[in-house]
């Protein structure tokens, strides 16, 4: 085997090992600071460090990878509780089965698409490092545009649920 897959194939292995581990491991301090920090500013941290790992997949480095591998899962402990809270305090009780359902739908499609377009540029082959760039850098563009975004979203200034 040559490419990519050949040099790194077991650091890929262990750092998805680590990047679960810490997702796992931080769920409560996920939860303590989405509680004190809110929903809307846990998104953007979480999401910044999801960042850091696109970035690093560029230019593979064993600690770096590792180190980001935990950032990453650490940021998705962080977004995943955060969007859906976020998503409950600004849906009425009427559309929050419709906005969930699109929630899922968007995120679950985004790793149908990912993948459509990681398959599309190896041509189903071995990672090669052109087209690894290629795609970390597409997806770090993506995800610091989406970052981006995301304090724009208006708040909902009450809990609509309590109507308070």
């Amino acid at each position: 085997s040559s490419g990519i897959n050949a040099e790194y194939g077991e650091m890929v292995l262990y750092s998805m090992a680590v990047h679960s581990l810490t997702a796992a491991v931080s769920c409560p301090v996920a939860m303590f600071l989405i509680k004190h920090l809110g929903s809307k500013i846990s998104l953007i941290l979480g999401s910044s460090m999801c960042i850091f790992y696109y970035i690093s997949a560029i230019f593979p480095n064993v600690v770096l990878v590792f180190l980001t591998q935990s950032l990453f899962g650490f940021g998705l402990a962080l977004v995943r509780p955060a969007s859906l809270k976020f998503l409950v305090r600004n849906s009425s009780p009427s559309v929050m089965g419709r906005d969930s359902g699109i929630h899922w739908g968007v995120f679950m499609s985004s790793m149908i698409w990912g993948n459509a377009i990681v398959f599309a540029l190896t041509h189903g082959n071995h990672v090669v490092p052109s087209s690894r760039i290629l795609v970390y850098g597409i997806l770090g563009c993506l995800s610091l545009v989406g970052t981006f975004l995301l304090p724009f979203p208006k708040s909902s200034p009450q809990n609509i649920l309590t109507g308070r």
